[in-house]
C-alpha cells in the first residue's frame, strides 16, 4: 500500500521539494486552492498581496511548471 501512495505522488509538483525540505505539504495543498480563488474571486488575488506573492513564487517553481506534462504522462 505504501508503494502505491508513493507511485501516486510521483507527479506531484511539490513531492521532491517537500521530501527534501524545500517546500511544505501546506504549499502543495494550498496552491490548487489559490488557483481556484484566482479564477473565482472578483479581482482574483489582487486584494491579498501576501497570498498573491506566495502563489507567484509557487507558480514559478520548476516542479509546478513541469507538473502538467508529468500528469499527462509525458
Amino acid at each position: 500500500m505504501a508503494h502505491g501512495r508513493f507511485q501516486a505522488r510521483r507527479c506531484d509538483p511539490f513531492w521532491s521539494a517537500v521530501s527534501k525540505g524545500g517546500r511544505s505539504v501546506i504549499d502543495a495543498r494550498s496552491f490548487p486552492m489559490m488557483q481556484w480563488a484566482k479564477k473565482l474571486l472578483p479581482g482574483g488575488l489582487e486584494s491579498y498581496a501576501n497570498v498573491r506573492a506566495l502563489h507567484d513564487r509557487l507558480a514559478a517553481d520548476p516542479g509546478v511548471k513541469a507538473a502538467p506534462a508529468c500528469e499527462a504522462g509525458g
